[in-house]
């Protein structure tokens, strides 16, 4: 079975074509250039299976104009031998996002939309592609504690694009 398979064989909630990205802020690339922190992504039903240990940047201070670089490394602790390291690309279009994963797994592209960049977070929404079957809520933040009033400032931007809010977040930006 390929990888491709297991992940969405896991994944339990599909939402399959509704996901839509058409409501996202347009941004300047170089805004987002520097190391962020994720810090809870949503929609995502191996997070219930597999704890996983995170360190993010979307920096590329070389990229091209409207390009971003995102690079990850996954640890996960069900398997800590495993290190899975991928990188991303995001091409701007406008209000709308393409991100295109390349990783052990090979390279899959899904739309992405960006909800809120202000000074200290961000959020960005993916629709599925073949790693998981679900929309996806990414934030990131400068910080990896969140203070209350980003909390509610995270949750604002949330309910302002007709997407779910949250009460609490946990930091899976950390060291295994």
């Amino acid at each position: 079975m390929n990888p491709a398979t297991v992940f969405c064989v896991l994944t339990v909630l599909g939402l399959g074509a509704a996901c839509s990205v058409d409501n996202g802020d347009a941004v300047q690339a170089s805004k987002l250039f520097g190391t962020w922190y994720e810090v809870d992504s949503y929609g995502d039903s191996l997070m219930a299976i597999f704890t996983k240990c995170i360190t993010n940047s979307i920096v590329d201070t070389g990229s091209a104009s409207g390009g971003i670089q995102k690079a990850r490394s996954y640890k996960w602790k069900l398997f800590p031998f495993i290190t899975w390291n991928e990188k991303s690309s995001l091409l701007n279009r406008g209000t709308k996002w393409d991100l295109t994963t390349s990783s052990w797994f090979g390279s899959s592209s899904t739309p992405m939309s960006i909800i809120k960049l202000a000074d200290d977070f961000v959020i960005l929404k993916t629709c599925p592609n073949a790693w998981f079957t679900d929309e996806r809520i990414w934030v990131y933040s400068k910080n990896k504690d969140l203070t209350a009033t980003t909390i509610a400032a995270i949750n604002q931007a949330l309910k302002d694009k007709n997407e779910p809010a949250y009460d609490s977040f946990r930091v899976i930006s950390q060291t295994c």
